[in-house]
């Protein structure tokens, strides 16, 4: 059988069990988050977030979720430890899937900060778009609030729904690769100018990005201009 997690990661055969605190974290599009504990085989417990999809998926689903975190591994993009397990439910005795993560922040104190927070700096700005480059090099069609930062400062992936959904999205459509390379480009630029306050750093980013993919993604970039 073929290895669900990249090297060095738990996987769910390293899991006893999971046990949901259900103290609310945050709630989207797909579902929401809250607290839970996870008991490893080795005695071990972390503290972890939880979500809980509207519509749970199902194992082929979470296959395409593991396929996508791989991809992301291997492109060198600074992504959430992500795993799935299940969790048995009164609905479902035999359990559904759920999205364990780190617990990055709690309710209380500490938190993730999302791309559109204003307390963002310069370099979290510029490591975000570094990290966009590298999802731009691995062919993978992405939105800017997928990104957040965490309480140490540091860049992560954590929110992959949208990014598994385009993917298969472009299959099902046989969207040529022009296409989704325009499109992940346009979201590069749309980053660049959301993020950049004025001509200067926006120039900058530019030049980030210049430097940080290769060139039949480079072509989409507007001609260098300067003050």
């Amino acid at each position: 059988m073929p290895r669900v997690v990249p090297k060095g990661w738990k996987g769910p055969r390293d899991v006893r069990k999971v046990r949901s605190n259900e103290t609310f974290l945050g709630k989207g599009f797909h579902g929401h988050v809250e607290t839970g504990r996870v008991t490893f085989k080795n005695g071990k417990t972390r503290r972890v977030a939880i979500k809980r999809f509207v519509y749970p998926p199902s194992t082929d689903k979470v296959n395409e979720y593991r396929r996508m975190i791989r991809t992301l591994h291997r492109a060198g993009v600074n992504v959430a430890k992500i795993g799935f397990v299940k969790i048995p439910t009164r609905e479902k005795p035999k359990g559904e899937w759920v999205q364990i993560t780190p617990l990055y922040g709690n309710a209380k104190g500490t938190r993730l900060l999302s791309f559109f927070d204003r307390n963002l700096t310069w370099d979290h700005k510029k490591n975000i778009l570094m990290e966009a480059c590298k999802l731009a090099r691995a062919g993978v069609w992405f939105s800017i609030d997928c990104f957040h930062v965490t309480p140490q400062g540091q860049i992560v992936v954590i929110d992959i729904d949208n990014l598994v959904l385009s993917k298969k999205s472009a299959k099902e459509e046989k969207i040529p690769r022009e296409i989704q390379n325009w499109r992940i480009m346009k979201e590069i630029i749309d980053t660049i100018h959301s993020m950049g306050d004025h001509t200067s750093q926006r120039n900058e980013l530019m030049d980030i990005a210049r430097n940080n993919l290769p060139p039949q993604l480079n072509r989409f970039l507007p001609k260098e201009k300067r003050e």
